[in-house]
């Protein structure tokens, strides 16, 4: 009975973790600390990819943070390949500007 009773602590107890882990992970994205809301999400996978007797709220939390990091993932490659895109862009502007005819006065 006691083994029961604290196994069930145990669970209550990595919901609670869970819950703010995922909290602060939000909150770092709307801050736009992605190394930090990457991390947190990580470590939260982890641990309840570790547990073998989930139950459905905790599977459902691991879909959740599953999903926030591959949605995170694919928007930094996307801010990326823009930023990259814009840069060259710049780079090759400044080259045009640079090597134009010149006018005289």
């Amino acid at each position: 009975m006691f083994v029961l009773e604290d196994r069930r602590l145990e669970l209550m107890q990595l919901k609670v973790n869970i819950e703010n882990a995922l909290k602060r992970a939000v909150e770092a994205q709307a801050l736009r600390q992605w190394g930090t809301a990457r991390q947190l999400l990580n470590k939260g996978i982890s641990a309840l990819s570790n547990i073998s007797d989930r139950d459905a709220y905790l599977e459902q939390k691991l879909q959740d943070m599953r999903r926030m990091n591959q949605e995170m993932s694919d928007k930094l490659k996307s801010d990326s390949k823009q930023e990259a895109e814009n840069l060259a862009e710049k780079e090759t502007d400044e080259l045009d500007v640079l090597f134009q005819p010149k006018k005289k006065w």
